[in-house]
């Protein structure tokens, strides 16, 4: 079943809340961040306009960068991550095509398909971020460990969070 732009605004507020007061104030060792808001970047429909996910990257971006103080490195990131979404899409189509109304989550697609897609994006977001946020590269290998731990770092909560709210309705 399609989700409705109610229901995906409500996952979105709910999403952003958790980032907000909980994810805000995650550093371990001052070097892992966790941005669980990409999750809801991740999971829209897949036939989605592409200018409309650019709009949705940018401006869940935007929230993002106005709560945590982070002017316009969100914004960028997940405009960036929403940019490329549909070429990787495309590259990862499985035979049988995608069904629009599937999430691109590994219950449709299976667990290589999921590492695949998430991770890249994730690490693609993470690694623009972490670069306009050091802007430097002095600290070029801070920017790839601060990338790399926290790709993984928000990669584990995601899914996390996907497997302990079940199996989505098919």
């Amino acid at each position: 079943m399609k989700a409705s732009p109610f229901a995906l605004s409500i996952r979105f507020v709910l999403i952003l809340m958790t980032q907000i007061f909980f994810f805000k104030d995650i550093a371990i060792a001052g070097t892992t961040s966790g941005f669980i808001y990409v999750w809801f970047l991740l999971t829209l429909p897949i036939d989605m306009a592409p200018m409309t996910g650019l709009f949705l990257g940018f401006f869940s971006g935007l929230a993002v960068d106005f709560f945590m103080q982070t002017p316009g490195i969100h914004a960028g990131a997940s405009t960036l991550l929403m940019a490329l979404r549909p070429s990787l899409l495309k590259a990862l189509t499985p035979r049988g095509g995608y069904d629009p109304n599937q999430q691109p989550t590994f219950f449709f697609f299976g667990w290589p398909w999921y590492l695949t897609f998430s991770i890249s994006l994730i690490l693609v977001h993470h690694l623009l971020a972490f670069s306009l946020e050091i802007f430097s590269m002095e600290f070029s290998g801070l920017i790839v460990i601060k990338t790399l731990t926290s790709t993984l770092f928000t990669w584990v909560c995601i899914t996390t969070v996907i497997l302990l709210t079940g199996m989505p309705r098919r």
